[in-house]
């Protein structure tokens, strides 16, 4: 999920009074997860088609504003733990469910910033400052928010009970990032500060949903099942845990060039926007077929597909707009699309599947993983502007400014690999 995408950490949130507590309502976590990710996914993948015609920001300002986002979520999904406990014990009304409604609340003000910058100054266009201010502020709740949301979602469930709720949670989110990206692409163009305020108004109704919250997340177990863990699952945990910070090199790598390639193509931006949408589609119907389908559990070929396709994708959405002729080009554009959305989703699930079947415990904390993730939010995005920064200030042609920024990622991916690889091996040996 965008800031939303983040595996199942089950960071332990609560005092010793969550322990009385039931497993949140799964219907209701999935709508609150649902309603919010309407407006999360929105603003951390649409939110660059509106700066280019709204705000009028060049691509490497685009970049610069994904950069924003990570270094934002970064410190604030590593600090939610150890906050949170502060806070519980220093102030004995305070609680999870408290500031979950919290974060939805700044969320929500944060989405009016552009309306109110614009009523302020009085001029067509929203003032550029109040992007600025939404993305670090919006981005830094994202990382408060998700971490302690799914602690509600795993509080109290173990076994096949939990991947069947992170399976159903998965669906969730991930269809309403699509839903979201559809019905913003008519407003993209011209209303992005309604569209904003939409989503605002959206965070707000997601708080009748938060009612049939305990106050504290139940505690989590990890029930050790009847027999060991094949020795390969072990394997797969540790490359996984490398290869789902690659996976979000790659895709704040793409989004933020997504305008870029659709203005190649001469298309208007809600149609580029409508287009944003294919990979999160092709994502959400590669989350339904693996929780369907088990017979990727285990098996190594899963990492293999899943790095192919993100790679493979993300080269062919970059290059066709630029190489192609306008349809070969679109078509070309959506089927990359397509390919790297099935890599994100498969990457995602492998990684949430061994996180919770092998490592639930280990993960608690979460401060490294949460820092590779946000990591990959800087790095990714960091390729796109040192390229696109590159061909503005004539150091090389427009033409290079893509394959530069394909060898960038392809640099950073062959790194995060190798270590995958070598962090797998050493796991082998340790379970030998």
């Amino acid at each position: 999920m965008t800031a939303s995408e983040r595996p199942t950490s089950s960071p332990s949130l609560g005092r010793a009074s969550s322990l009385a507590c039931p497993p949140s309502p799964l219907w209701a976590v999935l709508a609150f997860a649902f309603i919010n990710s309407l407006g999360s996914g929105v603003v951390s993948n649409g939110i660059f088609f509106m700066a280019k015609e709204n705000f009028g920001f060049s691509p490497s300002q685009n970049y610069l504003l994904a950069i924003i986002y990570g270094l934002a979520y970064i410190p604030a999904a590593m600090a939610i733990g150890p906050l949170l406990r502060r806070m519980t014990a220093a102030h004995g009304l305070f609680n999870p469910r408290l500031a979950v409604a919290t974060c939805i609340v700044v969320m929500a003000i944060t989405c009016w910033l552009p309306w109110f910058g614009q009523w302020l100054a009085g001029t067509p266009k929203p003032p550029a400052w109040t992007l600025w201010a939404l993305m670090p502020i919006y981005s830094a709740c994202c990382g408060l928010l998700w971490p302690m949301v799914e602690s509600f979602l795993s509080g109290g469930r173990t076994g096949l009970q939990l991947r069947s709720a992170i399976g159903r949670f998965n669906v969730s989110w991930s269809s309403a990032l699509v839903i979201g990206m559809l019905a913003v692409s008519p407003l993209a163009q011209t209303q992005g500060v309604l569209a904003l305020q939409l989503i605002g108004v959206c965070h707000i109704l997601s708080l009748v949903t938060l009612i049939p919250f305990p106050t504290f997340p139940a505690k989590h177990e990890h029930h050790a099942q009847g027999r060991p863990h094949p020795a390969v699952y072990f394997q797969l945990l540790a490359l996984f845990r490398w290869l789902l910070p690659l996976a979000y090199v790659v895709l704040a790598a793409l989004i933020p060039y997504l305008p870029i390639a659709t203005s190649q193509l001469a298309l208007s931006i809600g149609v580029g926007a409508a287009i944003g949408a294919v990979w999160p589609a092709s994502r959400c119907l590669c989350f339904l077929a693996l929780e369907r389908w088990h017979g990727w559990h285990g098996r190594w070929a899963t990492p293999v597909v899943g790095v192919a396709c993100l790679l493979c994708g993300f080269i062919l959405a970059v290059l066709a707009p630029i190489l192609l002729p306008w349809t070969p080009g679109l078509v070309g554009l959506m089927a990359g699309l397509v390919i790297f959305g099935t890599g994100m989703a498969t990457i995602y699930a492998a990684a949430l599947y061994y996180t919770m079947e092998v490592g639930a415990a280990e993960v608690e904390a979460g401060g490294l993983f949460e820092t590779l993730i946000g990591t990959g939010y800087v790095i990714g995005p960091g390729c796109g502007l040192i390229a696109v920064g590159l061909a503005s200030g004539g150091f090389i042609s427009v033409g290079q400014r893509e394959p530069l920024m394909i060898a960038l990622v392809s640099a950073v991916a062959a790194i995060i690999l190798v270590f995958a690889i070598r962090q797998a091996r050493r796991s082998r040996v340790a379970v030998t």
